[in-house]
C-alpha cells in the first residue's frame, strides 16, 4: 500500500457526485427533499491530485413537474477540467413514496461469505478511504441473496474546515451499499 497520500491517486467517490448534484437540484426547488435519481451517468473520474481546492462547473434545470404526485425532476450536469464528468436527473418531492411492498426470503440456510469482514479494508478489496468503511458484517452470501450490516458514519471528515456538513443524502453509505454489491459481483 501506498506510505504518503501523494502516492496515492485519490478521485471523488461517485456518491459524493450523487450529492453534489442534489445539492444543485435543491438550489432550484426549495422545499423539496431528494427521493430518487434517474439515468445517472459517470463519464470520467474528478481527481484530485496534488490539489486542495478543484473547480467543478455545475449545470442544473427543471426539466418537468408533476402537479399529481408532487415530484419536480431536475437534470444535473458536472464538468470537471473542461470535460463532463458526471450528470443525473434527480427527483425531488414533498413525501418519500410509501407503496413500495418489500418481500425477504428466508435466510435460514445461506452459507457465509467465502472472505472475512476485515479482508475488505485492511486486505485493500476495497479502496476506500476511512471517512467510507461502513461494512461492518458480511452474513449470508449466495446467488442471488447476500446479507450484512452497514453502519452510518460521522460526516466531519469529508470536508475541511466543515465540521458539520448539511448533506441531502448520506454518500458515504451510499457508497456502502455500492461496495457491499461490488464484493458480492466478485
Amino acid at each position: 500500500p501506498p506510505k504518503h497520500p501523494r502516492d496515492c491517486l485519490p478521485i471523488v467517490p461517485m456518491t459524493m457526485s450523487l450529492e453534489f448534484i442534489a445539492e444543485a437540484a435543491a438550489l432550484l426547488c426549495p422545499g423539496l427533499g431528494v427521493i430518487g435519481y434517474e439515468n445517472v451517468k459517470a463519464m470520467r473520474w474528478i481527481g484530485l491530485e496534488e490539489r486542495l481546492r478543484i473547480l467543478l462547473h455545475v449545470d442544473a434545470q427543471v426539466v418537468a413537474h408533476d402537479e399529481t404526485t408532487g415530484e419536480t425532476r431536475v437534470d444535473v450536469s458536472i464538468s470537471f477540467q473542461d470535460k463532463r464528468a458526471f450528470a443525473g436527473r434527480v427527483v425531488l418531492g414533498t413525501q418519500y413514496r410509501q407503496d413500495l411492498q418489500m418481500e425477504w426470503p428466508d435466510l435460514s440456510d445461506l452459507p457465509g461469505w467465502p472472505i472475512p469482514i476485515e479482508d475488505c479494508y485492511v486486505g485493500r478489496r476495497m479502496f476506500h478511504g476511512p471517512s467510507f468503511h461502513v461494512m461492518t458484517r458480511l452474513d449470508h452470501f449466495s446467488n442471488p441473496i447476500a446479507t450484512g450490516t452497514l453502519r452510518v458514519l460521522p460526516k466531519d471528515q469529508l470536508f475541511g474546515g466543515l465540521p458539520e456538513p448539511a448533506l441531502l443524502v448520506d454518500p458515504c453509505l451510499l457508497d456502502g451499499i455500492g461496495q457491499f454489491v461490488g464484493l458480492w459481483c466478485q
